[in-house]
């Protein structure tokens, strides 16, 4: 089990965008049996966010367990 924020989720990617290491923050988030977002919708959140959520959810979908709470 794996539980974040929504907003340390976004930071560690945008963060990971400028470095070429995307894969092993991507892994750290895939592997876990059950991944728990926390805080989602309370704050508006940076540019691409959207496109990072996706793309975890998309690969995670049908294999891992996600769970994102407000």
């Amino acid at each position: 089990m794996l539980y974040r924020s929504i907003f340390d989720v976004v930071a560690e990617l945008l963060e990971d965008d400028l470095m070429v290491c995307h894969q092993k923050i991507m892994t750290l988030y895939l592997k876990c049996d059950l991944l728990i977002i926390d805080d989602m919708g309370t704050k508006q959140l940076p540019p691409k966010s959207g496109y990072y959520l996706f793309e975890i959810v998309m690969r995670r979908y049908e294999v891992k367990s996600t769970m994102m709470t407000v």
